[in-house]
């Protein structure tokens, strides 16, 4: 798959460490962590070939076309429309959820999610093929090492220096992996041709960790500190009122409990708009 010039392999990668413990503890056998890199190639689908030519992007960033990029040029790729739809859906949910008499509408607010509100449909009958790669004893967290384990996952999809499709090939994976894979272009952009520089290489960081990312950029902006532990507009109010600790990092929050909490909030403060226009208008609101 990976020599077909007709496919797009995208490569994963991560750090696994498994802790060896000897039983039997003598001269040369200690306990010890080995440290080892685990990839695995997913085939791409539905997408534009021209998206791997790796002369189109090279043009494409000599063109230097990011200097002109603006904050409104940004927003206007924005479906705002779409945007505004998922806010209002948003707020159904909310209130059929919550409010028993409203509660009969749920199916009809998740069928308008899975309709109206659905921005890029997956056929869910659809899998994507994976294809796992032997695991090498490279650390990424060392710039040479991350090399070796690079290089050694590129032969196992059969690209070799001097012998090797000219396309580009995504390599994704955590915070850590974007960071270095970045930092080692760098350190090979004058080296030989584009399998040398790594120039084939376009580093992704995966949507997840992206979003966990921003979930912790939202924790490090609203939490507060200790002079507005009662201030109602902190999420430190609010995770004290029901019994939440607070994060042991807020630049790197644990993402389930805490996304669960940062919606549970956002419910609340919701539900707290209507009951405050419901007490405003009174009869005229009945």
């Amino acid at each position: 798959m990976c020599r077909d010039p007709d496919s797009w392999p995208i490569l994963r990668f991560d750090n696994v460490q498994s802790y060896l413990k000897r039983r039997d503890l003598r001269m040369g056998k200690v306990n010890q962590l080995r440290v080892g890199t685990a990839a695995t190639v997913a085939e791409a689908e539905d997408f534009e070939p021209s998206a791997m030519d790796i002369d189109d992007r090279v043009a494409r960033i000599a063109e230097n076309k990011r200097k002109d990029v603006t904050v409104n040029k940004l927003l206007a790729l924005v479906d705002q429309p779409h945007a505004e739809l998922v806010a209002a859906l948003q707020w159904l949910r909310i209130l059929v959820h919550y409010v028993p008499e409203f509660s009969k509408y749920k199916p009809m607010v998740s069928e308008l999610y899975r309709t109206k509100g659905a921005k890029k449909t997956i056929n869910p009958h659809r899998k994507t093929k994976i294809h796992p790669l032997a695991t090498n004893a490279k650390n990424e967290t060392k710039t040479a090492e991350l090399k070796d384990a690079l290089l050694d996952f590129f032969e196992q999809m059969g690209q070799r220096d001097g012998d090797y499709l000219r396309k580009l090939i995504l390599v994704g994976g955590d915070g850590l992996t974007y960071e270095k894979l970045v930092q080692l272009q760098k350190y090979m952009q004058f080296h030989g041709d584009e399998f040398q520089s790594l120039a084939l290489l376009v580093p992704l960081l995966e949507l997840w960790h992206l979003e966990w990312t921003d979930l912790s950029r939202i924790y490090e902006t609203h939490w507060g500190n200790y002079l507005s532990a009662d201030d109602p507009g902190t999420l430190w109010n609010s995770a004290a009122e029901i019994g939440r600790k607070e994060p042991a990092k807020l630049n790197k929050v644990d993402y389930y409990p805490y996304m669960q909490l940062a919606y549970l909030v956002l419910d609340a403060r919701m539900l707290d708009c209507w009951r405050w226009v419901h007490s405003s208008l009174g009869d005229h609101y009945d």
